[in-house]
């Protein structure tokens, strides 16, 4: 018993030793593993405290970036560059670059079609595919997914973001970053221990980045922490997973422990005892860190207990505090940009708002929703308005001008409803100041079409407008100071070639009469200075026409030969009478028939040789025609005229071809000239589209030369018949009858003596009523119509005269003295087969008529007969009496006194003829102050002016000049509409009539001979 006892009793010692040895174990290890997992939680919370504090720094870091470029995106200079195509290069480069560093490796920005702009060509095209997707997604999003789009490549991020114009929302162009998120991450965990691997990854892709190449041990569990921008969610979303490297010792170490405490009890407790005071000093020291990383950042910056210890947990300490450093640096760094980027904004808005106000344009935006309104300082401005105001729409509407608001209300409702533009310019009241405002504006509508706002802007024009009533109102009056230019030139010319042709006229015929030499002599002289004068009559008025633009150059067939003739025939008695020898050139290898205006161009060359005779004394004029080029255009003619004569000097020639100036002073007075032919010419050519230029050597001579481009004429078609000649011989003028209509007895005596001397039968109708009927009674060959004449004009009588004979069956040929060319269309418009100006040249006269009469003698057949005349017939015009003798009147003249010496010398001395016609006179105008005072009164200005004009002309016939002023002053008042100072005049004219009627009538009583000496009227 006692021996089993004794082994019961071992063995129950055996069994509670192994019990206990086995609690210890037990007990040993899971104290171990207890300290083990205690450790394991407190790294792993360290871990997840320092992954938190540099997730946080990336994703600020990441945040800012990325806010930063989509701030860029948006900024003024950004969307004005896009559209801003001349001047972006001057602010656009040098904006990005400072962009282009950093943590953007590069920058880009692209139009709304995909094109390059600036920035960083490179990030084009290393990702162009992807690149071409985002710039595709981006530009054709609308609305809310209007938003930056981010896609990895590789270990970087490439972010496009839409560049979206203010005012119209719709996006105008893309601008790429580059983001190294390597960089990012090596910043971000620049201070963790080595000990410790930190990978970026999407949870749908692999590792982005690594701070580390060494991979993690398997089945080492990481920690990990979500980053996402709190501006954009869904940009992008990127797992930071922070690792231990274990070393490959410390599983081994363990299990060593293990067994040593499943092998020895006092080694366990040991170990026991060693690890729970080490795992209490970690303990505290973890949560001493733990605590200060968990202290809110809003409350200050965490403060790291300093740990120097080298192990894990002191290296830990040491790494959050450089990281909490450079989180430092981060946020001081984001502070500065903000505040960068503010003040760079608040100088763009300061920049635009000094903008509008030079320009004089505000913007504004109205929100259809809210029913609110908002306007810019400048716009504020404009409508008189102050600055803070919180402006509302009836603001507007009720600025607007009562007569413009109806219209602008309609507008506005129209766009609202269906338009998507709203534009007006109307009339504002603004600050009691009337203005003008044009107002352009764009409505913007959600998905369903409804508006929902509106942005515009509105600019002052009132500036503008005032600027073009000015304009306006000096553009009418310079039309109608041209217009009244151009009357006054047609009038002056009518007024100064009816004389002429007096003049002209009387001097030819008189020569043709007996003279002595002296008389012949002096009548020589008169016809030279008239032709003088009517030459610088044809300058000016020639030099007013391609002034005012109303110089035509016409078209048609002309022979060359012939028109070398003509000059040559117009020189040949000054060059004899100087005596130099003429000589003429011609290149006849080619056509010598071409297109062009031979009048203008024998205008230019017939200058030039006049030039040439005149100021060469002795020697050669030669007038030379060469042939520079040919081609399918026309050919390149020159025309030269070569004169040794007195020369000109280099600075001589500069000044030539100036209007009224000649080459010295000194040469004007002994050779004369006003200066304008050359100016004349030279302008002339150049409507032909030609050159003209000269050479010229001080006593040795001038070449004078000009080339045109003329087209060959067809074959034949310059060389017609000769104006005196027909295919079967000569045409006679002997024996032909003309009815020349003219009112003006002087005119009529003029042509009527120089056709009779033709041999040709006259008779005259004083009016075109006169010749309308004259025309109908009898068989004319040809009708020289005068243009205006009282009780029906030219252009009318030619119309009604056509309703009964063809254009070439009658010829009906225009004399005028009006200068432009507008006489000649309404001439040929009337009807009429040609225009003869005055003061007529008798030595061309029977050529154009022998031309006429050979055209209606071909067209003989078609004549068709004058009806009889009927009085019974409605519309048959009524017979004229035979018409009275012919009353010779003198041509008006401005001069201060009765001159009747001048007055017997136009009617060769015929003291008997002066009586007579003074007598005619005293019986016409004896009521003739009644008369005007009347028509005066009944404001008859019609009537008046011509009364005043047939006043003019009979007084000029008799000399009595102070009469002929007042009458033609009171004819030019009425012409240019001065009716309040007409009564005036007209009481004037009626003085100045009765006090002549008294003295001519008295004188006429008291002398029966006068006026056989002189007398002088006042």
């Amino acid at each position: 018993m006692a021996t089993q006892s004794a082994g019961l009793a071992a063995r129950i010692r055996k069994s509670a030793f192994l019990l206990a040895m086995s609690v210890l174990v037990l007990t040993g290890i899971g104290t171990l593993s207890l300290q083990t997992y205690n450790i394991g939680r407190s790294i792993r919370q360290s871990q997840t405290t320092t992954l938190q504090v540099l997730a946080g720094n990336f994703n600020a870091s990441l945040a800012s970036i990325t806010e930063t470029a989509e701030d860029l995106s948006r900024s003024p200079l950004i969307w004005t560059a896009l559209t801003d195509t001349t001047g972006r290069e001057a602010y656009l480069r040098p904006f990005l670059r400072q962009y282009n560093s950093g943590k953007f490796s590069r920058l880009a920005l692209l139009d709304y079609r995909g094109r390059f702009i600036a920035g960083s060509a490179e990030l084009i095209a290393e990702f162009r595919p992807v690149a071409d997707e985002l710039a595709t997604r981006v530009l054709a999003a609308s609305g809310a997914e209007r938003r930056p789009i981010a896609v990895d490549q590789g270990n970087a991020m490439l972010v496009a973001y839409p560049v979206i114009f203010p005012y119209t929302e719709d996006v105008i162009g893309v601008l790429f970053g580059r983001i190294d998120l390597s960089a990012l991450l090596d910043e971000a965990s620049g201070t963790l221990d080595e000990r410790f691997n930190l990978l970026l990854k999407r949870a749908d892709a692999p590792v982005i980045a690594s701070r580390d190449t060494a991979s993690h041990r398997p089945g080492t569990q990481p920690v990990t922490q979500m980053v996402q921008p709190a501006r954009h969610p869904d940009l992008y979303r990127i797992t930071l997973e922070l690792y231990r490297n274990d070393n490959p010792w410390f599983k081994p170490l363990r299990d060593i422990v293990l067994l040593l405490i499943a092998l020895a009890i006092p080694l366990m407790w040991l170990v026991w005892g060693f690890s729970n005071r080490l795992a209490n000093r970690l303990t505290v020291r973890l949560d001493r860190l733990a605590g200060a990383v968990s202290t809110p950042l809003a409350d200050g910056a965490p403060v790291i207990p300093a740990d120097d210890s080298p192990d894990e947990i002191g290296a830990l300490s040491r790494a959050l505090r450089e990281a909490l450093d450079s989180h430092r640096r981060l946020s001081d760094n984001l502070e500065r940009e903000v505040a960068l980027r503010t003040q760079e904004l608040q100088a763009s808005r300061d920049a635009l708002a000094e903008a509008q106000a030079v320009g004089h344009i505000g913007s504004w935006a109205y929100d259809l929703r809210t029913d609110t309104l908002d306007w810019s300082e400048e716009t504020c401005r404009i409508f008189g308005l102050p600055r803070d105001t919180a402006p509302l729409a009836k603001d507007f509407f009720g600025a607007l001008h009562a007569d413009d608001r109806p219209g602008v209300e309609a507008a506005w409702r129209a766009a609202l409803d269906k338009a998507d533009d709203f534009r007006t310019e109307s009339r504002i009241i603004a600050a009691g100041e009337l203005r003008w405002v044009n107002i352009e504006a764009r409505v913007r509508r959600d998905a369903a079409g409804k508006a929902i706002d509106v942005i515009g802007i509105v600019q002052d024009i009132t500036a503008l407008k005032h600027a073009n009533t000015r304009l306006e109102q000096a553009l009418h009056a310079a039309q109608a100071a041209n217009r009244a230019k151009s009357r006054f030139l047609a009038t002056m010319s009518h007024e100064i070639r009816t004389p002429m042709n007096a003049i002209i006229g009387m001097t030819r015929l008189t020569l043709q009469t007996r003279l002595d030499a002296q008389q012949r002599d002096y009548l020589d002289k008169i016809s030279g200075a008239a032709d003088g004068l009517l030459q610088v009559i044809n300058d000016v008025l020639d030099f007013s026409k391609i002034e005012a633009g109303s110089m035509e150059i016409g078209a048609a067939p002309f022979s060359l030969r012939e028109l070398f003739a003509k000059v040559v025939n117009q020189l040949d008695f000054r060059a004899h009478e100087n005596g130099l020898e003429l000589h003429v050139k011609l290149d006849e290898q080619g056509p010598m028939d071409y297109v062009g205006d031979a009048l203008r161009i024998g205008q230019v060359l017939l200058n030039l040789a006049n030039n040439a005779v005149k100021f060469t004394r002795h020697g050669e004029v030669s007038l030379e025609l060469r042939r520079l080029s040919s081609d399918p255009g026309g050919d390149v003619l020159e025309f030269v005229v070569r004169d040794t004569g007195i020369g000109m000097t280099p600075a001589q020639v500069a000044r030539l071809f100036r209007p009224f100036s000649q080459v010295d002073d000194a040469i004007t007075r002994p050779f004369g000239g006003t200066g304008l032919g050359l100016a004349i010419s030279k302008q002339l050519v150049e409507l032909m589209h030609g050159t003209i230029g000269v050479e010229s050597t001080p006593d040795t001579g001038s070449c004078f030369h000009f080339a045109l481009r003329l087209r060959p004429a067809a074959e034949g078609a310059g060389q017609a018949a000769p104006a005196c000649c027909t295919a079967g011989g000569p045409i006679s003028l002997r024996g032909r009858r003309v009815l020349l209509v003219e009112d003006n007895p002087l005119n009529q005596q003029v042509a009527g003596e120089f056709l009779r001397r033709l041999g040709m039968t006259t008779d005259i109708a004083n009016n075109g009523e006169e010749a309308v009927s004259r025309a109908l009674e009898r068989t004319y060959d040809l009708v020289l119509m005068d243009l205006h004449m009282p009780v029906m004009d030219g252009y009318e009588a030619t119309r009604r005269i056509r309703r009964h004979f063809d254009h070439d069956a009658l010829p009906i040929l225009a004399m005028t003295a009006d200068a432009f060319s507008d006489a000649r269309e309404r001439c040929l418009e009337a009807g009429m087969n040609d225009h003869v100006a005055k003061p007529i040249d008798f030595r061309t006269l029977p050529d154009v008529l022998a031309r006429w009469l050979a055209i209606a003698d071909a067209a003989a057949d078609h004549v068709r007969p004058a009806p009889p005349f009927d009085p019974s017939t409605p519309g048959s015009p009524t017979p004229a009496a035979p018409s009275t003798p012919a009353v010779p009147i003198a041509p008006p003249g401005l001069v201060s006194e009765t001159d009747v010496d001048e007055a017997l010398a136009r009617i060769g001395g015929d003291t008997g003829l002066y009586r007579e016609l003074a007598a005619m006179f005293l019986e016409q105008y004896r009521d003739g102050c009644t008369r005007l005072q009347q028509l005066a009164a009944e404001g008859d200005l019609d009537q008046l002016r011509f009364e005043a004009h047939t006043l003019k002309g009979v007084a000029g016939n008799l000399g009595l000049n102070a009469l002929q002023a007042h009458a033609l002053l009171t004819e030019g008042m009425i012409r240019a509409g001065e009716t309040d100072g007409i009564p005036e005049q007209v009481r004037a004219l009626t003085d100045a009539l009765d006090d002549t009627l008294r003295q001519l009538s008295e004188r006429l009583a008291a002398d029966a001979r006068w006026p056989a000496g002189q007398l002088r009227m006042t």
